[in-house]
């Protein structure tokens, strides 16, 4: 068994938490699947539009995703298309669209919604979590290519092996690393996992931190809580599933976007054909209890 294959498995979990972790600093975090509302979106937006702009709106409904790559020229010719009702894409400089864009549409209403000071994603409860991510910094580091950070890492081993996001990477051979010191550290793309979304880089061990890993197996309910180069936590998610393959589509997705309520949670955004779709939830529904 290789080394990336030992890694891979040792890692299953890892990579269900990887989301939080790794695009944490970049925008385009992972493709989400298309609510209900932004499909219509879509919809009226493909109607008016020809050729190769109308193909990629049917494609993103077609294969259910927020993120659509256009070209320089595409991205010009949707940008001033009278059908585009973005804001904000006039704000873009040349130079970040030169050698084309990925953007990740979002509706205002979800964009700007405020976070409840309860709510997981708050900065009350991440700054809460400072002593346990601090101890961790120093195994973090930011993956940047052409001096721009895409990705963070986390150095899994004392050879230097540092797991990232492999969708942030594109096609590069090689990027820098930046430690939480501050340290420039070129590191070399050994091997890609598009199936699980995880690329291996390779760097110098001599300057990285392994990560300092636990030897239980999470209870379903445990929470993931992910830190930056500061040790800053970024994000708290859920260990709601035990290891499993993905390669047959065994993803659990609920589909609702939920919103604290003063006795529940309201349930703002269903996606069309998700689990809590084909259950009867509806949009304006509140939630009080969880069997």
């Amino acid at each position: 068994m290789t080394s990336f294959d030992c890694i891979r498995k040792l890692l299953i979990l890892f990579s269900a938490i990887a989301t939080f972790s790794l695009a944490a600093l970049s925008p385009d975090i992972a493709a989400a699947q298309l609510t209900r509302e932004m499909r219509e979106l879509f919809g009226e937006i493909k109607s008016e539009l020809d050729g190769e702009l109308k193909a990629k709106f049917e494609s993103a409904i077609t294969n259910n995703t927020d993120k659509i790559f256009f070209s320089a020229s595409e991205f010009r010719r949707f940008r001033d298309h009278p059908v585009n009702p973005f804001d904000g894409l006039h704000e873009i400089e040349e130079e970040a669209f030169r050698d084309g864009i990925e953007l990740k549409f979002e509706l205002p209403n979800l964009r700007n919604r405020m976070i409840g000071r309860n709510e997981r994603q708050s900065p009350r409860m991440l700054n809460g979590l400072a002593a346990v991510t601090a101890v961790q910094a120093s195994s973090i580091v930011e993956v940047r290519i052409k001096n721009e950070t895409v990705a963070l890492g986390t150095v899994v081993d004392s050879a230097g092996h540092i797991l990232t996001k492999a969708s942030e990477l594109g096609d590069v051979k090689e990027v820098t690393l930046r430690t939480s010191n501050k340290q420039l550290v070129v590191a070399k793309v050994e091997r890609i996992d598009s199936r699980n979304d995880i690329a291996l880089l390779t760097a110098s061990a001599s300057r990285l931190t392994p990560v300092v890993w636990v030897d239980r197996q999470p209870l379903t309910g445990d929470f993931v809580v992910s830190a930056d180069t500061n040790g800053k936590a970024i994000a708290v998610g859920t260990y709601s599933n035990s290891p499993r393959s993905l390669e047959n589509g065994e993803q659990a997705v609920l589909g609702v976007q939920p919103q604290n309520a003063e006795k529940g949670i309201t349930v703002v955004d269903v996606t069309a054909g998700g689990a809590a779709d084909l259950a009867g939830i509806e949009i304006g529904d509140v939630v009080l209890s969880l069997d």
